[in-house]
């Protein structure tokens, strides 16, 4: 079904595309355009292609109809129609295994359906790597929504885990690229709902969720210069929290502090590179910037703490290559003035 379905898509925008237009030309709805005489439409206008938001409880798309009268399709609609035989799908098949198997229904289903779901996900990812097709893809967006909600109405989750933007998220292989492409897409979101002067639960919903993965990169882009000495200072105090006397390793902490003394700055310059390759949004990556070196300066703070209250009146020789915090935050004001 998917396949054909595929069949029906009507290309509606292509990387040459501009935002300025021909304001003469010709547009066309998408229900029931035929394939053959659709005239260009601008790829940057929302126009009717909202109305596949009032489809969501419609039934799908009959493909060999849909083939006879050569009609077209935005892929919004197709992907529409996927997830609406998917989510069908899902419900009847895990009502009967929850009923028919006193335990064990959702590893059941997870067995008859993980092919189906990693097909679904490799053609969604095949299709996005070559769109060019924004609308659409935030249409998309607001359609996997729709029916993760219908999927909950149901009482059947056993979709959440792919019904959700976490899910392409898991793709790569490490939490700070995962954190990446979540604040990212959660930042484009936002600021849509901005644009759209959306004010809702949804709003504050994945603010709440960009601000967590924002923390999440924080950490995972601090551990790339600082690591050895944020957990150092991590374990130092879950030992002291634990009621653990503080005994601390002299040449340990002598090694932090002139690693430290001679890196921060080189570390500093990284992250700010790192950022603003990673972050579409400059805006936002300066504040992420700003974020991370504010949280740096607070590891480096509690880390001298560590050293005062170990050796308290009787400091070792090496606290003299220890960098003031003062110097610490000067650097941070200056990449603080591109914000």
């Amino acid at each position: 079904y998917q396949t054909s379905l595929t069949k029906l898509s009507l290309k509606v925008a292509s990387k040459s595309d501009l935002l300025a237009v021909d304001a003469s030309a010709p547009s066309t709805s998408m229900f029931g355009t035929s394939a053959a005489a659709a005239p260009k439409r601008d790829p940057f206008a929302l126009g009717d292609r909202a109305r596949v938001l009032d489809l969501i409880d419609e039934p799908p798309v009959m493909v060999h109809i849909a083939q006879a009268e050569k009609e077209a399709y935005c892929y919004e609609l197709l992907y529409r129609s996927i997830l609406k035989h998917l989510a069908d799908a899902a419900t009847n098949e895990f009502t009967f295994t929850r009923a028919f198997f006193s335990t064990g229904a959702r590893e059941t289903f997870n067995n008859l359906f993980t092919k189906t779901l990693s097909l679904v996900l490799e053609n969604l990812e095949n299709y996005l790597f070559s769109s060019y097709d924004a609308i659409g893809l935030l249409l998309m967006i607001r359609v996997t929504h729709a029916y993760r909600q219908v999927m909950r109405a149901r009482n059947v989750n056993v979709l959440d885990n792919f019904l959700v933007l976490s899910a392409l998220g898991d793709q790569h292989a490490d939490r700070k690229s995962r954190a990446v492409f979540l604040v990212n897409n959660f930042d484009q979101i936002i600021g849509l709902f901005v644009e759209r002067k959306v004010a809702s639960e949804q709003t504050a919903k994945f603010s709440d969720l960009l601000a967590s993965q924002r923390e999440v990169f924080v950490e995972e882009e601090l551990k790339g210069s600082y690591g050895r000495m944020i957990a150092f200072v991590k374990q130092t105090e879950a030992a002291s929290s634990a009621g653990q006397a503080l005994n601390l390793d002299s040449n340990l902490v002598e090694g932090l502090v002139r690693n430290f003394a001679t890196t921060w700055k080189a570390g500093i310059e990284t992250i700010n590179k790192d950022i603003l390759a990673l972050f579409s949004n400059f805006r936002s990556g300066m504040e992420l910037l700003k974020q991370t070196l504010t949280q740096l300066l607070l590891y480096y703070t509690r880390f001298c703490e560590i050293i005062k209250r170990g050796w308290g009146k009787r400091p070792p020789p090496f606290v003299r290559d220890l960098v003031s915090t003062n110097a610490i935050l000067s650097e941070i004001k200056k990449f603080a003035l591109q914000i």
